[in-house]
């Protein structure tokens, strides 16, 4: 997680190791879970589960741009800010990949694992996450899940069959979209820079196509966040060697934050 920065990913802040835990300081998500945002308020319109996962796909698309795949892609993974934005959390079964390197581990929730992870074969990494969104834009807009059974032996049948049910109410185009996702053959399954160009994707978004995200450069040098530090008590020299080396200290982590509450600061300064 050190790595990403993105605006629908959970920023990480801090790193705190200890003998026996490992405690991971990061962004909080007031709105709780996509999924139990979905037992609350049942299916999501075609327009706003389209605005949910214009985010989703944005977020694992830098993903797979950094070679990170997440693997436990799922409703309650997706959690919701104060602004109802998209934030992907749970890095736990993430890993990196490269090309021409097969990885083996079954990771994730079955529900949403991709029927190549069932047959315990071998995968390149991306593929694995398109299935599994695929589930998700299925979930946002039913309210239900494509592939489920009593016990997990129908439910690797479920979906190593590949069937599932189109409800009456969903529209052609996202109809299509799921099957481009919901393939499968890996092999065949499409990537994600297809899907940002996908028609149903765009409806409403005509002079905003999604497009891959570009991360900006980060500034670890505003002179007024450090001078704001030291004068909290900090020492400059520490400072500067914690957000040149990415320590992920309490230090970077208050110098972090303090980027994030420019507004408030300014209100402070201004006094």
């Amino acid at each position: 997680m050190k790595m990403l920065d993105h605006p629908n990913i959970v920023k990480l802040f801090q790193v705190i190791e200890t003998e026996k835990t490992l405690y991971l300081v990061m962004e909080y998500a007031s709105g709780g879970e996509v999924f139990d945002y979905l037992v609350a308020h049942g299916r999501m319109k075609e327009k706003e589960a389209r605005a949910k996962f214009r985010q989703i796909l944005s977020a694992v698309q830098y993903c797979h741009q950094k070679n990170v795949i997440h693997r436990d892609l799922k409703a309650e993974n997706l959690l919701l800010d104060s602004d109802m934005n998209i934030k992907i959390a749970d890095f736990g079964f993430s890993n990196e990949f490269k090309e021409g390197t097969k990885l083996d581990t079954f990771c994730g929730s079955p529900p949403y694992a991709a029927p190549e992870l069932f047959q315990g074969k071998k995968y390149d990494g991306p593929e694995v996450d398109v299935w599994s969104l695929g589930v998700i834009l299925y979930t946002l807009v039913s309210g239900s899940l494509p592939f489920d059974g009593q016990n997990l032996k129908e439910l690797r049948e479920r979906v190593l069959r590949g069937k599932y049910r189109i409800p009456f109410y969903m529209s052609t185009d996202c109809e299509n979209l799921l099957k481009r996702l919901l393939v499968l053959n890996p092999a065949k399954r499409t990537t994600l820079e297809n899907i940002m160009r996908d028609k149903w994707m765009n409806i409403g978004y005509e002079d905003e196509e999604l497009r891959p995200y570009q991360e900006p450069a980060q500034d670890f040098a505003d002179q007024r966040r450090i001078e704001l530090q030291i004068s909290m008590g900090y020492v400059r020299k520490e400072v500067e060697d914690s957000l040149k080396d990415r320590k992920f200290d309490e230090i970077m982590a208050m110098y972090l934050l303090l980027g994030r509450k420019t507004t408030e600061w300014d209100g402070v300064e201004s006094r």
